[in-house]
Formats: C-alpha cells, structure tokens, sequence
C-alpha cells in the first residue's frame, strides 16, 4: 500500500483512524439524513414551545389628560412591549420610590382601552392616582424628587408556554421629577 494512500486500493479500508468506522459511507449518510431532519423539525418546536407573552416596560415621561371634564390630569407614560407570539393584558400599575418618600402607591390605568399589548406590538399605558402613599409634605417630597428615582411596576396578565397564565411584574426606573406635577397635585401641601 502506497504512504500517502488513505485507502487500499485492493480491499478498500481505510487506514488511520477511518478504519475504525465501520461502513463510513453510511454513518456519513445517516447523520446528513438526521441533520436535515433537525433542520426541519427544530423551528417549528421552538415555535410551538415559545408561543407565549413576553412583556417588559420602559417609562417614557409624564403628560397631562383630560378625565371627566378636567383638562389637567397627571399621568406618568409608560410603554408596554410585548416580544412575544401571544398578547398580554395590563391588569393595574404601582409607583414607589424610597428615595422621595413615597409607598408603593396603586395606579390606575386612564386609558383602559389600551390595556392590551398585541403579540410583538406595543401600547402606551397612562398612569395615574388619586393619593400618593406618603408621610411627606408636598414640598418636602419636591426637594427629593430631582435626586431621586422612581419605579414603576406594571402588572400584567401574561400567557405562559404551552397556554398557561400567570401575572407578571415588568418594571422600570426614571427620574423622580417626572412625578413632580402628580405630587403637586396629589400631596397636601
């Protein structure tokens, strides 16, 4: 057999480690066969298994709307995003912030029409309360907030793998002064 042969050329084996896989041509077969089937199946499990509500919150700002005939309600803007293949839905919000001296504090959802995160969609949720849990003064509260961080946690109805449900948590930081027309006016001076 020639040195640089890497096969007999009377019987056919192979030499090295190649003579040691036993009919190489079909174990080669094979694997190409269970590769492509993998290649195949694999997207369309991971599909099935993902189809699910994947929601997570940023804080965009404050505004002011109009409810029941009054023009300047204070809201805090947070975006709701869903990267998800099912929707979810907005049950409620809470504000805290340690720093400024406040609770948790429930939020109620002005635009409850728009409580529903589509699957890879957003919405724009509009927050706002009638008393914010504190012990503060108003002004007390306003020199904190400019140092200060506030949290939102949103509350949200979210569909698991596999069709199950549970109530997730997203939440996210901002700068205290974008509450500071909700404590004006929801804190007694």
């Amino acid at each position: 057999m020639p040195v640089n042969a890497e096969r007999c050329p009377e019987c056919k084996t192979f030499k090295g480690w190649r003579r040691k896989i036993q009919g190489g041509e079909v174990v080669l077969a094979l694997i190409v066969a269970l590769l492509s089937i993998l290649g195949a199946v694999a997207p369309a499990s991971y599909t099935v298994w993902n189809n699910r509500s994947d929601t997570y919150t940023r804080v965009l700002g404050s505004d002011t709307i109009k409810v029941d005939g009054d023009p300047n309600v204070p809201v805090i803007l947070v975006l709701a995003a869903n990267k998800g293949g099912r929707p979810s839905l907005v049950r409620s919000g809470r504000l805290v912030s340690a720093a400024a001296g406040i609770g948790e504090t429930p939020m109620t959802i002005a635009n409850p029409t728009d409580r529903l995160v589509p699957a890879s969609g957003t919405t724009i949720i509009k927050l706002t309360t009638l008393d914010i849990n504190t012990d503060l003064k108003q002004t007390d509260i306003l020199k904190k907030l400019n140092a200060a961080e506030i949290k939102v946690i949103l509350d949200v109805e979210e569909t698991g793998r596999l069709g199950g449900q549970f109530i997730g948590h997203p939440d996210d930081k901002a700068k205290g002064a974008i509450i500071a027309a909700l404590v004006q006016r929801r804190v007694s001076q």
